[in-house]
């Protein structure tokens, strides 16, 4: 002990002299001396008082300091070449140093406290990488829906709830058993001893590999699945050469950091489930991909109702990247598949191991059915397509852009961190595929029988070909305001709905005591025309109202094409704010509006009055469906629902909960309109001139067999060459007890000039379509 102090004074006395010696060195060099240095009696003192000696001794430190460093730097890492056993023992100073160091460094980053915000950032790009699952009433799947606030092209992965054992058995055991969900047991001597391999899902030896440019690169389960969150379709080509695969590692080490905690909670359920949504599985290359979607289209089956060989050659498949419907060599993956659960299972559970064998043995490729060169399709081959998106195309058509509108509103409403994983349509698919095959084959019917209609389009036509048949859209909703059945050809932009633009004006002339039978004066207003029968430009003065064509009744101005009557009403009993109020509380645009303009009253009048409201076939039932709901029911109106309820997952507090889908209506009549019982029977008298026996325009469709009509309201517009442009219906039925609203609108292109026929009644052309909607609701 004694000797080893000695020793320790030595090396300091030593330490001492070395720096006085280099900082003498230092202060005597000429460029600190600056030609002025000590000289002659003085050049052998001490320059204790001269402020460059203790600059001197700084950089005397600061040299001792480096030349500590380079010799350790030096004894660790530079090759010694004197010997080649020396040579080797440097190589291996120089990788186990790095190990250590990737190791530890490794272990200090992981182990850090996660940032909320970055994982909240990752909890999005799950979000928005997770598509909705499409669910008919009885709660089959029959399409999906891409998250509407999705970034990239790629298509998303349907939710999962659980996830089948063997299927992660596979997939854990095939990735090297990377991921320990119970990460707070270890240690960095764990790391450092070998007794763990990975930490949070990462290997340890990943940053040393991932430095070698000949190694191949790992194919961690957290690396898969950050690849796929960031959607990085060829993670060898995410960086420049051989750095890809350093690319890919360190972006998976910052998603194992941030998430792997919350990822971790209740066993791992969450990261299984991650896996299982966000990985490159799927049934074809254009579909959308996952555990859940692939086994729909490849097995027809839920992934709890997979047996135990479907889910080892799912995994087996994920793990290949391969398209299950597309592979070339079926018997080759199933034996792969065969020989992986053989290695994990028949030590420890043979039976089993066994029974998978078997299935193996007996799974035979699906048949993949193209519907291609089938023009008229049966709904079961629709529902049975082996590809989801291709599925929701053909069995929903256009109805799945409302799916999508309502899925858009509902996720602009959420704070990002809520994930619509389920929608049950309102639509029973399967009967709206038949209703939509048996209208078109009765709207071909009747364009062979109506010999004298000039049809100028035709009717009927087939989806393949919407540009060569006319526009056409029929609409049913249900008393609870669910749309229950759906037909639409071609595209339909808003456009002028003929006489259906009276029904705003009859709604606020009843509510004002206005009765079916009062007065309105056909009088001239700045040479507008009018279609009162005799007096087409109207009449001076009012003073003589009951002079025939002076003056007509409530119910008669609304019949009218063009309503002098009912636009001399409006302009006196309604004012200025009446007036705008009305057409924002029945969601309408002038045309002024729409122009960019500043609208007025007086526009509001004109475009009521004359038939030349805008508007959609959606839009006029929604107005119809509010009215129905006032009229004939509760008078609680709700928006028209395109989905009944959503499943929707909270995935900050990991719930899961059902919504229903109640969204707001732009159309608001209820509290505003209608208020007294008086005011309601006049409209509800309004509503059924039309079906009045012998004078009723639409007096044919009583004969139709099983449906009862509570109120009616048609248009029509026309070109400039007084052909028939457009036919509209609304109306309100009772079949079987339950009430349903109407709207059909059968019409030529907005561009098309020659319109639908050269006369066309809309008793015949309504006929068709409502008959077919009774049958099927029948």
């Amino acid at each position: 002990m004694y000797l080893a102090v000695l020793k320790l004074f030595w090396l300091i006395r030593q330490g001492i002299d070395w720096i006085r010696i280099h900082a003498l060195r230092y202060f005597g060099h000429e460029i600190v001396q600056g030609g002025h240095g000590n000289r002659g009696a003085r050049a052998g003192k001490l320059p204790l008082s001269d402020w460059r000696y203790p600059l001197s001794v700084v950089l005397a430190l600061i040299e001792a300091l480096l030349r500590m460093v380079w010799q350790v730097v030096r004894w660790l890492f530079f090759l010694n070449t004197r010997s080649v056993p020396e040579f080797l023992l440097s190589v291996v100073k120089l990788v186990l140093v790095l190990s250590v160091l990737s190791v530890v460094g490794l272990y200090g980053y992981l182990s850090g406290e996660p940032d909320s915000e970055v994982l909240a950032e990752y909890q999005r790009l799950h979000q928005q990488h997770t598509a909705t699952t499409l669910l008919d009433q009885q709660g089959q799947l029959v399409g999906a829906m891409p998250n509407p606030q999705r970034q990239s092209q790629s298509l998303g992965g349907l939710f999962i709830e659980l996830v089948p054992p063997v299927y992660w058995d596979v997939l854990d055991e095939q990735t090297g058993r990377q991921v320990s969900f119970d990460y707070q047991e270890t240690s960095l001597w764990d790391l450092l001893f070998l007794r763990e391999t990975s930490y949070k899902g990462i290997a340890t030896a990943d940053i040393v590999a991932a430095f070698n440019p000949f190694a191949t690169g790992s194919n961690s389960l957290m690396k898969r699945l950050n690849n796929a969150l960031l959607s990085v379709e060829q993670p060898e080509s995410r960086c420049f050469s051989w750095f890809s695969d350093l690319c890919n590692t360190f972006s998976a080490i910052r998603l194992a950091k941030h998430t792997f905690p919350y990822l971790a909670q209740n066993n791992g359920s969450e990261f299984k489930r991650w896996v299982a949504i966000h990985n490159s599985l799927r049934g074809q290359a254009d579909d959308f991909n996952g555990l859940r979607a692939t086994a729909a289209t490849v097995f027809h089956k839920l992934p709890e109702q997979l047996s135990n060989a479907e889910q080892s050659l799912l995994a087996v498949a994920q793990l290949k990247q391969q398209a299950l419907l597309n592979v070339d060599n079926w018997e080759a993956l199933t034996s792969e598949a065969a020989a992986v659960t053989q290695s994990l299972y028949q030590r420890d559970q043979n039976a089993l191991a066994s029974e998978i064998k078997q299935g193996l043995a007996a799974l035979k490729q699906p048949r993949v059915t193209a519907l291609n060169d089938v023009s008229r399709p049966p709904p079961r081959a629709i529902l049975n397509l082996a590809n989801l998106r291709k599925r929701t195309a053909r069995a929903l058509g256009e109805f799945a852009d409302l799916v999508q509108q309502r899925l858009a509103a509902e996720y602009s409403r959420s704070d990002g961190l809520l994930l619509i994983s389920d929608a049950q349509i309102s639509l029973p698919v399967r009967d709206n595929l038949v209703f939509q095959q048996k209208l078109q084959d009765r709207l071909r019917a009747f364009a062979r029988g109506c010999r004298h209609c000039g049809l100028r389009q035709t009717l009927g036509a087939a989806a393949a070909k919407p540009e060569s048949g006319a526009t056409v859209q029929v609409l049913v909703a249900d008393q609870a305001g669910k749309l229950v059945r759906y037909y639409k050809q071609g595209q339909i932009k808003d456009r002028s709905v003929g006489q259906l633009s009276t029904i705003p004006a009859a709604v606020l002339l009843a509510s004002k005591g206005n009765s079916a039978d009062t007065r309105f004066c056909n009088q001239t207003y700045r040479n507008l025309p009018s279609s009162v029968k005799g007096f087409p430009r109207g009449v001076a003065n009012c003073d003589t109202p009951q002079q025939a064509g002076h003056s007509l009744s409530f119910a008669a101005s609304t019949q009218l094409r063009e309503s002098l009557p009912l636009f001399t009403a409006l302009r006196t009993q309604a004012t200025s704010g009446e007036l705008m109020k009305l057409y924002a509380d029945f969601a309408l645009k002038d045309l002024r509006t729409r122009q960019g303009k500043t609208t007025h009253a007086e526009q509001l009048v004109y475009e009521m009055s004359y038939g030349i409201v805008q508007s959609t076939p959606l839009q006029m039932l929604e107005i119809n469906y509010q009215l129905g709901e006032i009229l004939y029911g509760k008078g609680d109106p709700k928006a028209l629902q395109s989905t009944s309820q959503f499943l929707v997952s909270n995935i900050q507090q990991q719930r899961r909960y059902l919504e229903f889908s109640e969204a707001p209506s732009a159309v608001r009549l209820r509290g505003h309109y209608l208020r007294t019982q008086a005011s309601k029977d006049t409209l509800k008298q309004l509503l059924s001139l039309e079906m009045q026996a012998g004078t009723g325009r639409l007096r044919t469709l009583r004969n139709i067999k099983n449906i009862r009509f509570l109120s009616t309201k048609t248009g029509q517009t026309y070109t400039k060459q007084q052909a028939v442009r457009d036919q509209w219906l609304l109306a309100n039925v009772l079949i079987r007890g339950k009430r349903y609203s109407i709207s059909a609108f059968v019409g030529s292109a907005a561009d098309d000039p020659r319109g639908l026929a050269e006369q066309l009644s809309v008793a015949g052309m309504f006929y068709t379509i409502v008959s077919e909607i009774a049958d099927s609701l029948d």
